[in-house]
This record gives structure tokens, C-alpha cells and sequence, in this order.
């Protein structure tokens, strides 16, 4: 984690707790996750063929941080960096509202690794207990953009 001794200590580990429940739920899920907007980024054709993939979140997943399309072998692990400070990078030059929105995670393919940003709408939204569906669906899509719009750039 990285930001403040409060948000290390005290604000960030239960929300880190949440985060992890929508990334086991992201990955139990099959093919492209069942949010509205979806339907503006994959063609019907394409949108069958990847949700009969039972694999295809995790594959791409792995893709993404490792660039190797086979799944890892047990004990791999990946990073995750939880941030309390928010480069203006990550917003795209204004196509995100810093604290407004979701932000993307970054991926680093050269370390196995991905930046969080924990802005105000994140730790609002991982500070609900229980996460509603919509909420977990928002979430959701978040990481699917990132996965899904990867396709061969790799940092």
C-alpha cells in the first residue's frame, strides 16, 4: 500500500479486504462480465464465442500481466499496488474525473504487477457492506475494460 500512515494502516486494509472479493468473483465469472455497456464493445458473434470460454477472464488476465497466454503454474503470483495518490496519467488527460470516477488499473507486464488507485469513488464504493450487485457489476467492468481493451500493448 502506498499513501499516508491512516490510509496504510487504517482506512486501507478493509476496503483491500472488499477488493479482493471482487477480483474471486470477477474470475468465477465466464466470458465477458453482464454490464450494459458491453454490448457497445463486443459484436453478438464474438460475445457467445468468449462466454462459452470458462477460461477467458483469467487467460486474459494472465495475458496481460505476464504476456504468456498459458495460465501460470501453481504459486505464481501476481502484485497488487494500492494507491492513495493519484498521478494525472492515470486519468487519461480528462477522459476520467480524478475522484469522480472509477479509475482503470495500470498493468505492468514486466513485474507481474497492477497499480489501484483508491481515490473518493473507489474506497466509497469497496466501504459498502455488503457490495450490491450493481456495485459489483461496476467494479467489474472497470477491471474487463482494462483486460479486455489490453490486446498486445504491454508496459
Amino acid at each position: 500500500m502506498c499513501g499516508n500512515s491512516t490510509f496504510e494502516s487504517a482506512t486501507a486494509p478493509p476496503l483491500v479486504v472488499q477488493l479482493w472479493s471482487v477480483f474471486e468473483h470477477y474470475f468465477h465469472g465466464i466470458g465477458h462480465p453482464p454490464h450494459p455497456q458491453m454490448a457497445d464493445l463486443v459484436n453478438e458473434a464474438q460475445w457467445v464465442n468468449d462466454n462459452a470460454d470458462p477460461a477467458h477472464r483469467a487467460c486474459h488476465f494472465v495475458k496481460l500481466l505476464s504476456r504468456v497466454t498459458l495460465l501460470p503454474p501453481p504459486g505464481q503470483d501476481f502484485t497488487i499496488y494500492v494507491h492513495q495518490t493519484i498521478p494525472e496519467t492515470v486519468c487519461f488527460t480528462g477522459q476520467y474525473y480524478c475522484d469522480n470516477d472509477l479509475l482503470p488499473p495500470s498493468i505492468h507486464a514486466c513485474n507481474c504487477s497492477m497499480d489501484m488507485w483508491f481515490n473518493s469513488k473507489m474506497m466509497d464504493t469497496l466501504g459498502r457492506s455488503p457490495l450490491s450487485n450493481n456495485d459489483i457489476a461496476e467494479l467489474e467492468f472497470m477491471l474487463h475494460c482494462v483486460v479486455f481493451d489490453a490486446k498486445d500493448s504491454f508496459t
